[in-house]
Order: structure tokens, then C-alpha cells, then sequence
């Protein structure tokens, strides 16, 4: 309730420092190589959601991101956290992505990520440093081919770290 608290203040007194408040919907097609192998259990062979105790590392390129990295570990067979580094055109970008599974019955799941972006201070892009998170509710179906299907949505917002410090009452910061 405090982090509502947080934006709805943001948003009604530093209107200037959120940038970003949008929703979105997903739609994702995936295909797993290794479904086909009677031996691998293709429910864990995704990469949101490594085994209990078991940790994996996944490696992307797209928009906006030249590359960006992930470490996740399975703290349960439905939640997993992930540290994620990453690099645009102009600048590097740090974070967290939780997961879990919200409800399962077969092979149909309700699962959230919830990604928590830092982007340091530089020259360019206003000069200060930014907060990103894009929390986003997906349903996904998995087919015996392993073909994943999924649709959600989620609202992304970005919010520069300074004017957050300032809605916390931990320092004063004025955009010009």
C-alpha cells in the first residue's frame, strides 16, 4: 500500500519526475526444442521459472536493449528471481525480475514477472538516474509440442530515482 501511496503522490506532486505511466498488453509465442524429448519435463524447461534450488542463465537482444543478461534461481517450483544486466545504445541498466506462478492446472498457468530496472546517472538522458519496472500478469497454455502461447498485460512506469528520494522525505531534488 505504501508503494501506491508513493506513485499516487508522484503522480499528483512531481508530475514532472514520472515520465512513463502506460499499460500494455503481451502476446508471446514460444517453442521449446527439448519438449520433444520424452525424458525432459518441458514445464520446467522455460526461463522464468528454473526448478526449486536450480538456477539457469538466459541472454537477449532487441529493442531497446543491445544485450541484456539474466541469473535466475528457483527459490520454489513457482518463484524465481532473476539479476538482470543489460546495455542500451547509451546506457547500462541493473536489475531484479520476480516471477511467480499465480494459479497452475495442467498444462495452463497464471504467472506474474515483475522487473525492476535501474539506470545510472549520465551525461545524456536528462543527467539523472531512472527506476523502471514493467509489472505484467500473463496466462500462458503449453501444448504437447511445446509450443507456449500466452497473453497478458501490465503497466510500465519510470520514475527518476531522485524525485522517489524526495517523495520519501530522504532529500530534496527540483527538476529544471
Amino acid at each position: 500500500m505504501k508503494t501506491l501511496s508513493i506513485l499516487i503522490s508522484i503522480l499528483m506532486n512531481r508530475a514532472s519526475g514520472l515520465y512513463l505511466l502506460l499499460g500494455f498488453l503481451t502476446v508471446s509465442i514460444t517453442t521449446n526444442c527439448f519438449a520433444q524429448d520424452a525424458e525432459v519435463d518441458s514445464v520446467h524447461m522455460d526461463h522464468l521459472f528454473p526448478q526449486k534450488g536450480k538456477s539457469l542463465f538466459t541472454f537477449a537482444t532487441g529493442v531497446t536493449y543491445i544485450a541484456i543478461g539474466e541469473y535466475a534461481y528457483g527459490f520454489t517450483d513457482r518463484f524465481s528471481v532473476g539479476v538482470l544486466v543489460g546495455v542500451t545504445p547509451s546506457i547500462p541498466g541493473y536489475g531484479l525480475r520476480l516471477n511467480t506462478i499465480l494459479y497452475k492446472n495442467g498444462n495452463s498457468r497464471v504467472y506474474a514477472r515483475v522487473p525492476l530496472l535501474y539506470y545510472p546517472q549520465t551525461k545524456g538522458l536528462g543527467g539523472e538516474p531512472w527506476l523502471l519496472t514493467w509489472p505484467v500478469v500473463n496466462y500462458e497454455k503449453t501444448f504437447e509440442s511445446g509450443l507456449r502461447f500466452s497473453v497478458g498485460g501490465g503497466i510500465v512506469a519510470a520514475a527518476c530515482v531522485n524525485d522517489m528520494l524526495d517523495v520519501l522525505g530522504i532529500a530534496e531534488h527540483k527538476h529544471w
